[in-house]
Parts: C-alpha cells; sequence; structure tokens
C-alpha cells in the first residue's frame, strides 16, 4: 500500500522508473511546484535506484505486478482509490520532461474545464535529437489516426507528460488493460469513450538521459495498437484490424516501388 500525506499538497507527481538511476539523480535536483508531492513508481530496478531513494528522502514504491508500463499504471491507478490528491501528473522518470510546465498543464485544465491535458512534445520546445525522425513520424500517425475518430485534432496522444483529474482517474481505472507502452493509445481512447474532456498544452521536452526501454518490437506493437483501438472503438470486424495493420507495414515498401 502506498502511504503518502495529500493534506499539504493538491497534486502528485508519479514518475515510472526502470534502472534509471543516473536520470533520478539530475531529475531530483529540479525545483517542484510547492502545491506538489512527488512518487517513484520503480518497476523492481536494479540499479541502486530503490537505495539512493530512500537514502534522499524521496517517496517510491515498488510495482507489485508484472513489468510494464501499462502495468504500472494501472496498478497505480487502483492505488488513488486510497488517495486524495485533486490532481495527479504522469512523468516518465528520464529527464525528458520538467516539472516547471506542472503549472502550465495545471492552469490549461482548469480554464478548460477538461479531466485531462496532454503535454504535447509536437508543439511544445523539443531539445535538438530527443526525438528521431522514426519517433515523430509514428507519433503523428497515431495521434493523427486515433484523434480523427473523435474529430479532434490531438497532435500528442503518445506523450509521456499527462495530468488527470482525481475524477478521470476513477472514471479511466475500470476500462484499462494494457500491459505495455501502448497505455498511453489507451488511456486516450478510454477517456474519450466514456466522455471525458481531453485538452493539450505544449510543453518542453529534452533529450532523455539513460537508455531507452522502447524496442522495435514495442513500436510495431504500438502501431497495431493504433489501428485496434480506433476500429473496435467503431465495432467493426477484426478481420478489418489484421487489413490495416499489414498495409500499414507494406505502405513503405509499396511506396518505394512506385
Amino acid at each position: 500500500m502506498i502511504r503518502l500525506d495529500s493534506e499539504n499538497s493538491s497534486g502528485l507527481v508519479i514518475l515510472f522508473a526502470l534502472n534509471e538511476l543516473p536520470a533520478l539523480k539530475q531529475l531530483m535536483k529540479r525545483k517542484i511546484p510547492d502545491d506538489w508531492s512527488i512518487l517513484v513508481f520503480d518497476g523492481r530496478s536494479t540499479d541502486g535506484s530503490q537505495q539512493w531513494l530512500t537514502k534522499n528522502g524521496v517517496n517510491w514504491f515498488e510495482q507489485q505486478s508484472s513489468q510494464g508500463k501499462g502495468n504500472a499504471v494501472r496498478e497505480f491507478f487502483s492505488e488513488t482509490k486510497k488517495m486524495n490528491y485533486c490532481y495527479y501528473a504522469f512523468m516518465d522518470a528520464d529527464c525528458t520532461c520538467l516539472f516547471s510546465d506542472l503549472p502550465k498543464l495545471k492552469n490549461q485544465l482548469i480554464a478548460t474545464c477538461s479531466d485531462i491535458v496532454i503535454g504535447t512534445r509536437m508543439k511544445g520546445n523539443q531539445e535538438h535529437g530527443s526525438m528521431n525522425l522514426v519517433s515523430r513520424v509514428a507519433n503523428h500517425l497515431a495521434s493523427k489516426v486515433l484523434s480523427l475518430r473523435w474529430l479532434k485534432k490531438h497532435s500528442d496522444v503518445q506523450s509521456p507528460f499527462w495530468l488527470f483529474t482525481k475524477k478521470a482517474v476513477e472514471q479511466l481505472q475500470p476500462h484499462l488493460k494494457a500491459r505495455y507502452f501502448e497505455i498511453e493509445l489507451e488511456m486516450y481512447m478510454e477517456g474519450m469513450k466514456n466522455g471525458l474532456k481531453i485538452d493539450e498544452t505544449p510543453i518542453h521536452y529534452r533529450k532523455r538521459v539513460g537508455y531507452s526501454k522502447f524496442k522495435l518490437r514495442y513500436r510495431f506493437r504500438n502501431i497495431y495498437f493504433v489501428y485496434y483501438y480506433f476500429i473496435t472503438s467503431l465495432n467493426l470486424h477484426k478481420g478489418i484490424l489484421i487489413l490495416f495493420f499489414i498495409f500499414s507495414l507494406l505502405a513503405p515498401f509499396l511506396i518505394q516501388l512506385r
């Protein structure tokens, strides 16, 4: 069970980490807004992260479910039933996002009466080299396809920086099933399906510290889930999903043959 004091903070920042010790050391040097608390949700790191966090007085919790970001997010969502924060912000613990953008997300959420605000990298200030071409194209595709389903123009549905109201977390929690990096896609689609208002605001995005856990197999997995969530939200036959997925893989080669 996670035990935190929510009396002096309106929001909780959750940092999802797996062997991110060098990044955590840098991240904890940064100032966090006064009305926010921090919790590191650790996926059973083996690099000494937990020992360092304990030594430096940082709140952390070890993931009890199987490894995978989706599993971690779902586990944390179930834990929020015991918490009383008004807002929950999700960030990766790799130093790519800044605590200083938290007020911007919160102000956007309040000003637009939204339930969720996504920090968009695509419209924000990106450090050179923070996103490679493949990541840009894949994220553009995912954002276009999924936001088109709802006739929206959201630009970064795979963002690592999200802000939720307590109401949004409570409504999403029963519907989430993702195990790995497709969790952002699922949160977006389930949020829209359940009538939650989603907005976005530009954020700063920096080069990550350490190595990425997002391997090529997860890239293909996410492409599959983009079409899966799109087609199943329309209640179309899943056979169409397979055709879309195959076409998305073959499209670059077909274009070259023209």
